[in-house]
């Protein structure tokens, strides 16, 4: 157990900036607290978010079953997907080589 507090000492000895100054246990207590209501109220919203979800999911899946597209919708479709993804790549590779830089 020494070997893992030191090493959290030592890890956390890397990164002051990100030590709170003065971080006393009422601190502590506070952000347990504030932890807590976090995971509980998360917990608590979704059932709606799900419902909300599966409401929205019925809702596009009933308008995609619902279509009968032509051929040149579909074709229409297919290029704006082409498109989509070649400015994807090409976004992610300019974005790559600006971080290497």
């Amino acid at each position: 157990m020494d070997k893992i507090a030191s090493a959290m000492r030592g890890y956390a000895a890397r990164y002051p900036q990100y030590i709170a100054k003065g971080s006393d246990p009422l601190a502590y207590k506070e952000t347990e607290e504030l932890a807590k209501k976090l995971v509980i109220t998360t917990m608590d919203a979704f059932p709606d978010r799900l419902a909300a979800a599966r409401s929205e999911w019925t809702y596009l899946k009933g308008r995609l079953l619902a279509m009968d597209p032509t051929v040149d919708e579909a074709k229409s479709f297919a290029w704006a997907c082409v498109h989509l993804t070649a400015f994807y790549f090409l976004g992610k590779m300019i974005g790559s080589r600006s971080n290497l830089q």
